[in-house]
């Protein structure tokens, strides 16, 4: 089984999934821009802070977003390349700040062949290799097409199990506690934390119900509406991800 995501799906997947994980920890924001911009004018670079630990930085005079090997190589795992064009529109979007180039924080040294320029693509276009041109190399600008990816049900699910790791580690086969019920017209499965620090009020966070018959797989609510950031209209990727993760049937997915 395969799944086709539009482009902007998955733009919007990974714009979303950035909103929810790598959100610095002083605020930002278009009411924010002006004062990065001033921020930056002084000081020539600023450092983005996430839970006190540095995630990526800015520099003013050659506009570079660089990112921490820690946020980059997992980003990588996640969804190969795609994401660096989104990180940057993202960053963008949010600080203000113009981006010329996006590299690893970890070597801020980049190198190019004698007689190479490089430039970034006009609005509508993108670099396709390099072009030979009066002696002198080029990007190879060519105008973007709309496309779909293909990607595998193997590689999806792992994407969606990751996704929900990053917001409930627990809620996974071998982390979650499961009782079954009965209330005459279906049988019922909870899902819980077995966590002893999500002991409320004689009981542990649920977090999922699925009813047997009626095969129907409710979602806490605060989860449901996580994911439905992440995925949109289209949670079947939730309930593939689960069938396989609990060896269920879901068919239709609620709160």
């Amino acid at each position: 089984m395969k799944y086709i995501l539009t482009e902007s799906k998955l733009n919007s997947l990974i714009y979303d999934f950035l909103t929810s994980n790598y959100y610095p920890d002083y605020n930002w924001g278009p009411e924010l821009h002006d004062f990065y911009r001033e921020d930056v004018s002084r000081y020539g670079y600023f450092d983005f802070m996430i839970n006190d630990i540095s995630a990526y930085d800015y520099t003013r005079d050659s506009k570079t977003l660089g990112i921490q090997d820690w946020i980059y190589k997992y980003l990588d795992d996640l969804f190969g390349k795609r994401w660096e064009p989104i990180f940057v529109k993202w960053f963008e979007d949010n600080s203000g700040l113009p981006v010329g180039d996006l590299i690893r924080y970890s070597s801020k040294k980049k190198e190019f062949n004698e007689g190479e320029l490089t430039e970034r693509c006009w609005k509508g276009y993108t670099q396709k290799g390099m072009k030979t041109m009066f002696g002198k190399r080029y990007p190879n600008c060519v105008k973007k097409k709309k496309m779909k990816y293909t990607i595998s049900q193997q590689r999806l699910l792992g994407l969606v199990k990751k996704m929900i790791n990053t917001v409930e580690p627990n809620f996974n086969d071998e982390g979650a506690r499961t009782a079954t019920y009965s209330n005459g017209d279906d049988t019922y499965i909870d899902y819980y934390d077995k966590d002893r620090k999500t002991f409320r009020d004689g009981r542990y966070k649920l977090f999922a119900r699925y009813f047997v018959w009626t095969k129907e797989l409710q979602l806490n609510k605060d989860l449901f509406i996580t994911l439905d950031d992440f995925f949109g209209e289209d949670m079947t990727m939730i309930i593939d991800w689960f069938n396989e993760e609990f060896n269920q049937d879901a068919e239709n997915i609620t709160f």
